[in-house]
């Protein structure tokens, strides 16, 4: 269990990391002060920085907007992975019965639901006929069924 706490600690860490060079990548002025600010409130920033980040992040016309909301899709997809690890360890390596454990897959839940959201908001951003086939391929529906409890069997 000790490893699995590490693993988790580990993951969390590069997730919020991950949050934060995205909200300064997506906010460019906002500098120092806006970093400090995104790391204080912790979890609650990431809905905020990742909403308008992906809104920013696909303004615009052209294939140049495509490639974009790709590239978009693609960082939820990293942060979605790290999630559903560390996700899948709490379900299966840990009490289900312990409140600590509850609300941290509550917690991990909510946040995939979120980044699967906006990965889903990226893609429709872009007119069908502009989407290239790697883009459709964003949300993955094997991961929404996981995150949803249903049984690996049924997701083959």
């Amino acid at each position: 269990m000790d490893k699995a706490a590490a693993g988790r600690a580990r993951a969390k860490k590069m997730v919020e990391k991950k949050e934060r060079d995205e909200a300064a990548a997506a906010g460019g002025g906002g500098g120092r002060r806006s970093n400090a600010r995104a790391s204080d409130r912790g979890s609650s920033s990431s809905s905020s920085s990742s909403s308008s980040s992906s809104s920013s992040t696909v303004s615009g016309s052209g294939p140049g907007r495509a490639g974009c909301a790709l590239q978009r899709c693609g960082q939820l997809q990293d942060l979605i992975d790290i999630s559903l690890s560390s996700l899948q360890g709490l379900r299966t390596k840990c009490a289900a019965s312990n409140d600590l454990t509850q609300h941290e897959i509550r917690t991990l839940e909510v946040k995939l639901v979120r980044y699967i959201g906006i990965q889903l908001q990226c893609k429709l951003s872009i007119p069908l006929n502009d989407r290239t086939v790697e883009l459709n391929s964003y949300p993955r529906l094997s991961d929404w069924l996981y995150l949803v409890n249903v049984r690996k069997e049924v997701i083959q």
